[in-house]
């Protein structure tokens, strides 16, 4: 059994919030997890995505970029 823990007090969302909150197309959120590009959680056979993980990793994808640029 895994170590890590998830704490359930924070907001999991669907791809449909992801995809408003983002201004993306559905199919594009479920793209982006599928293909490993936008992190997330597959409880049976949804997917859900964690707000701060997403936070977490837009925020290192735009220092990336950043410092591509430099």
């Amino acid at each position: 059994m895994s170590e890590a823990i998830v704490p359930l007090d924070h907001q999991l969302l669907t791809a449909e919030e992801v995809a408003e909150l983002l201004r993306l197309p559905v199919s594009t959120i479920y793209d982006l997890a599928r293909t490993g590009r936008l992190p997330h959680l597959k409880i049976g056979r949804a997917l859900r995505f964690s707000r701060s993980d997403l936070e977490v990793h837009l925020a290192e994808r735009c220092r990336a970029q950043v410092a591509a640029r430099v």
